[in-house]
């Protein structure tokens, strides 16, 4: 009687093992050590090659051998939710944020730059569009309820994270939170604003209270701007508002578009 084969799932189970982990979990006998050789750096290098495209940035603060430990550590650790291969970007920041335990060679503001570089890149690729260009977007403008872009964010960040680079590195918090709108304009160039407390507020009510008219979202706000009239915050909201419009950032508010 020969040599019996290993099961096939028992033979996957171990390889897919050694591919994560070399150092720990040793190759299966049945191979040849010069094909799982070619695995393992496929498998690693197209990994690295991806992730070093999508985040360029933090690949740029890190030495070689540091971001190739930081892809193998993400690469053993992380056990991905979804099987594409373009959510490997989403997978590593969730990874980042949720389950690495910081290293010595780990900037405070890994996470931060990580989500900042990954909302470029969802930007780009996503399949949406701006809201469509009105001409007469400025007429009637305080009693329309507006909507916010789909290729846009509104976040908030403790690290100046769009200033990062290699010859900036800040070494602790912001005392009060950066709030950016990061958006792809009707040009499809990703671009980013940094907002007042004013803007963000205004913005984040346009988010949170569809179908709101902007003048009541302006009147909400005005108690709490001190020393400014009501006349003057609703001319700084709409000339606001009519600027992010030419960008692609707002459009009006259609009842067609709320499904019954």
């Amino acid at each position: 009687m020969g040599e019996q084969r290993p099961n096939f799932k028992a033979l996957q189970a171990t390889f897919a093992a050694h591919l994560r982990d070399p150092l720990r979990n040793p190759p299966p006998k049945a191979v040849d050590e010069r094909r799982i050789k070619v695995y393992r750096e496929l498998f690693f290098n197209n990994m690295e090659s991806f992730i070093g495209c999508g985040f360029p940035v933090l690949k740029s603060l890190f030495s070689d051998q540091d971001w190739a430990q930081l892809i193998r550590d993400f690469y053993r650790e992380h056990a991905a939710r979804s099987p594409l291969f373009n959510e490997i970007a989403s997978e590593f920041v969730d990874y980042l944020a949720v389950e690495r335990q910081p290293r010595s060679q780990d900037p405070p503001f890994l996470s931060a730059l990580a989500h900042y570089e990954w909302v470029e890149l969802a930007l780009q690729v996503a399949r949406f569009e701006p809201p469509p260009w009105d001409p007469q977007f400025a007429e009637g403008l305080s009693k329309t309820p507006l909507v916010f872009s789909k290729v846009a964010f509104h976040l908030a960040y403790d690290y100046p994270v769009q200033q990062i680079g290699p010859h900036f590195r800040p070494e602790g918090p912001l005392d009060h939170a950066q709030q950016l709108l990061v958006f792809r304009d009707r040009h499809d160039e990703v671009r980013f604003i940094e907002l007042s407390p004013f803007a963000s507020d205004l913005l984040a009510g346009i988010k949170d209270e569809a179908g709101i008219p902007v003048g009541q979202l302006l009147s909400a706000m005005a108690p709490s701007l001190a020393g400014l009239s009501m006349a003057e915050v609703t001319g700084f909201g709409l000339e606001f508002l009519q600027n992010l419009h030419e960008k692609g950032v707002v459009g009006k508010w259609d009842p067609a578009m709320v499904r019954p």
